[in-house]
């Protein structure tokens, strides 16, 4: 009877649980009969299917590879979908993107059309920094009037600098969240015109926490930091587990010299969005920096490479430490990999010319230090060292 029953749910059909797992869950479920407790169940379900996720997909992937077969829809009912939407609204707040973005392609399959899938698909996109798929998404979305004011907001991350003056051309209509996020773009490329969209927006509200945050990241930019820490605690009295806002404090501690609660705070933040490349990359750059804590660096320096393995700068620190702890070969294959993430970077060429200098491979060292020579032809040190190498 269970089996039959699963069967009639896609969420749990179509999940990489085992059939015990899923019997489990079946029997929460019949137990669950009223509306409320049944969408609770199935919040059960987001955080078994999440927990078991990685090792089933772990055992997929060493059968080695898969004929892919075309997805057929999915077909939800009302009280289906609303359990959905229920998940695909848990994780993205949970910053679990992987798994929304898996809630959400069910979801298309079921309708291509959902209106809360593509406009939680387009926000993930935007927090990926994938602009111009999200814009694709946002303008669908703009086609069925869906949430006009709230694409607004997302709008203001994903058009270009002469759209955005366009959109924006009515200051006094645009919310204190929309201010704030016109004066992110502006920050972001470095114009002084940031700081009067800040002000708008907190004379608006002045309780708008995108407003206080953004406001606080000016002042920080600009070494006002006292300023920016009565922001950032304002910001904590309102909430006070705010992953993002536990975050950028930790960046204000770590740069005012407050090791110990900068890593208390990087810590706590780190735990309620364990998906954030800055926090861990961050949390790496303290470790190593400041507490020549080399072992617990490299733990958060590798998460890093695991969340964001096309950005060099964590490879390169990798590279750094093995170069440090004389593991020539680590630190090389780091180090290479770094320069294929950004090529005729001077940091990465020097390191990776000395890391083949040291581990006596000098035809790699002068290679490289003629590709210094090549974007920098007056560099003293790789002047030096190739004259010296190729007399050897």
């Amino acid at each position: 009877m269970l089996d039959a029953l699963i069967e009639l749910i896609p969420v749990l059909r179509n999940s990489l649980l085992n059939d015990r797992e899923k019997r489990l869950i079946m029997l929460v479920v019949l137990v669950s009969l009223p509306m409320t407790i049944f969408l609770i169940s199935f919040a059960i379900t987001f955080t078994v299917i999440n927990n078991s996720t990685p090792k089933q997909q772990e055992e997929i992937e060493q059968r080695g590879p898969r004929i892919q077969i075309p997805q057929r829809r999915i077909i939800y009912d009302q009280i289906e979908k609303d359990a959905m939407y229920l998940l695909l609204s848990t994780a993205f707040e949970k910053y679990n993107f992987e798994y929304a973005e898996q809630i959400a392609e069910k979801l298309m399959l079921n309708d291509s059309t959902d209106n809360f899938a593509q406009y939680i698909t387009a926000k993930m996109k935007i927090e990926n920094q994938k602009f111009a798929e999200a814009n694709e998404i946002l303008l669908r979305l703009k086609e069925r009037n869906y949430k006009p004011d709230s694409l607004k907001t997302l709008f203001i991350s994903v058009v270009s600098f002469d759209e955005l003056t366009q959109l924006i051309a009515d200051t006094v209509s645009l919310s204190a969240t929309q201010l704030a996020k016109v004066g992110e773009r502006y920050l972001a490329a470095g114009n002084s015109s940031a700081y009067i969209f800040f002000k708008k927006a907190l004379e608006k509200d002045s309780s708008n926490t995108e407003a206080l945050l953004q406001s606080a990241r000016w002042y920080m930019n600009n070494r006002e930091f006292r300023t920016a820490e009565k922001l950032l605690l304002q910001l904590l009295q309102i909430d006070s587990t705010s992953a993002r806002v536990l975050g950028r404090y930790a960046i204000l501690l770590h740069e005012t010299g407050r090791i110990k609660s900068a890593l208390a705070f990087y810590k706590n933040a780190i735990d309620r969005n364990p998906y954030d490349f800055n926090l861990a990359f961050n949390l790496g750059e303290l470790y190593l920096s400041s507490l020549n804590d080399n072992q617990n660096a490299k733990i958060y320096f590798q998460k890093a490479v695991e969340l964001s393995p096309s950005i060099w700068q964590s490879h390169f620190k990798l590279g750094l430490i093995a170069l440090g702890e004389n593991n020539l070969d680590t630190a090389i294959n780091y180090l290479r990999t770094a320069d294929g993430y950004s090529s005729d970077n001077l940091r990465i060429l020097h390191l990776l010319a000395a890391a083949y200098e040291r581990n006596g491979d000098n035809v790699n060292a002068v290679r490289t230090y003629d590709r210094i020579l090549s974007v920098n032809p007056l560099d003293d040190i790789a002047l030096y060292k190739n004259r010296l190498l190729r007399q050897r």
